[in-house]
């Protein structure tokens, strides 16, 4: 079997190999994301003056998780334990309920946990 043609001497085709395998690595990644530019986002904590809504609750909902904010700004999607609530944050200060869809876990899930 025949040494390609950068010489007889196999350090020297390992050279080769290593430098190529160092500059691909050296390259920044391809900032392809499928055509779709990253979503900013912001986060105000509690607190924070800045914050144009305060917090929101109603009875016998907990353990809330923000979803989606509408393309408009105006609803805020957010789950809670058993439901998915609409918020409207249209104005500042605390966020109305505009809409809620029961979503109870099975038996099943319960179970599970």
């Amino acid at each position: 079997m025949a040494l390609p043609s950068l010489g007889q001497d196999p350090w020297n085709l390992l050279d080769v190999f290593f430098f190529s395998l160092l500059l691909l690595l050296s390259l920044p990644p391809a900032t392809g994301t499928g055509g779709q530019e990253p979503m900013p986002r912001v986060k105000y904590h509690a607190g924070d003056g800045h914050r144009a809504l305060s917090f929101f609750h109603q009875k016998g909902l907990q353990d809330f998780d923000i979803l989606l904010l509408s393309s408009d700004g105006n609803t805020l999607y957010v789950g809670a334990r058993e439901a998915i609530l609409a918020l409207n944050i249209q104005n500042p200060g605390t966020p109305r309920l505009r809409s809620m869809i029961p979503w109870p876990a099975s038996e099943r899930k319960k179970s599970e946990c």
